[in-house]
């Protein structure tokens, strides 16, 4: 079945949000200092590096869009179009909560090094233009995955049915896992004593989207307590406990690692200096549980799914 005039047009528009993105880095790659308070910041082979490498995860971000619409994309191998769109999912969500929450207190979206007055390397603007362009992105490129995996595998798996019981298994690996993502919400308090300093409202979207996790953990595994929290768990479809596990578990492990490795490797960002162990080990751990938590929610969906009368649905699928 083609795609739908609406579902080309969300393309389209998930497309332009990655243009501005990409045509600056084209052009500081290419030695411009467009947007540049510091003609010397971006020069080292670091941070050209890392600008090729940031760009070309846009770059991957179109590819994603047009495969929503197009006839190879819905032959793709499953993981091809879910594991790169997980760690989209993972870096654009944290946006789309921090800057809405950061223009509702007032603080800023800028990031970076300060020069010796105090200046920061980049110019405002083009915070306002790439986290703007991030946000563009977040909308339609989350819009156009949602309608393709409802048209690809939402309507035929029932996920509009609520997950009813628990799912298999033993109790124990999935109480270890929402510990373990516990630990990684945790984990971001521990910035207040290092020596990143993230803004605080930075830390409240970021744990909004842990919390996300654990109750899309609780929700896909049937462990929410019922005497505490009635019986909506059984009459909430089964999409919502996916969608928010996807949405937090992404996220830890997306930003974990993107931090992990600025904190980590003499950058322009950390002024090449040292930080206390603090830091880069509560990334490591929020890594660690982000993935844990998306493979203990996948391994659950998929035992949920070969339990339930669909199991020729479930081989074809499983199939593409």
């Amino acid at each position: 079945m083609k795609a739908s005039r609406a579902r080309w047009a969300i393309t389209c528009l998930a497309i332009l949000g990655t243009l501005p993105y990409i045509t600056l880095k084209l052009m500081w790659l290419g030695g411009s200092r467009v947007g540049l308070n510091d003609p010397d910041f971006g020069t080292s082979p670091v941070m050209v590096a890392a600008n090729t490498m940031t760009m070309a995860m846009d770059a991957v971000a179109i590819l994603l869009a047009l495969a929503f619409v197009t006839a190879w994309g819905r032959r793709l191998t499953p993981w091809l179009v879910l594991f790169p769109m997980w760690v989209g999912t993972g870096l654009l969500a944290p946006i789309l909560v921090i800057v809405p929450l950061q223009l509702v207190f007032g603080t800023s979206s800028s990031g970076g090094s300060s020069n010796p007055g105090g200046t920061s390397p980049i110019a405002d603007w083009v915070y306002a233009m790439v986290y703007g362009g991030f946000m563009w992105q977040g909308v339609f490129l989350l819009l156009g995955f949602a309608l393709y995996a409802h048209h690809r595998w939402g309507s035929a798996l029932g996920w509009h049915r609520p997950f009813t019981g628990r799912s298999p298994g033993p109790d124990a690996p999935v109480l270890l896992t929402m510990a373990l993502v516990a630990a990684g919400g945790l984990a971001l308090v521990t910035h207040v004593w290092g020596d990143f300093h993230p803004p605080t409202v930075n830390v409240i979207g970021d744990g909004l989207l842990v919390l996300a996790a654990l109750v899309g953990l609780a929700l896909v595994s049937g462990r929410l307590p019922r005497h505490t929290v009635g019986r909506w768990p059984d009459r909430t479809p089964g999409w919502v406990g996916v969608t928010l596990l996807w949405l937090g578990s992404g996220a830890m492990a997306a930003w974990g690692l993107y931090l992990t490795v600025v904190l980590l490797v003499p950058n322009d960002f950390n002024g090449g200096g040292t930080l206390t162990w603090t830091d880069p080990a509560a990334e490591v751990l929020r890594v660690i549980a982000g993935g844990t938590a998306a493979a203990a929610g996948s391994r659950m969906v998929q035992q949920r799914l070969s339990l339930a009368p669909l199991q020729g649905v479930v081989a074809s699928v499983r199939s593409q």
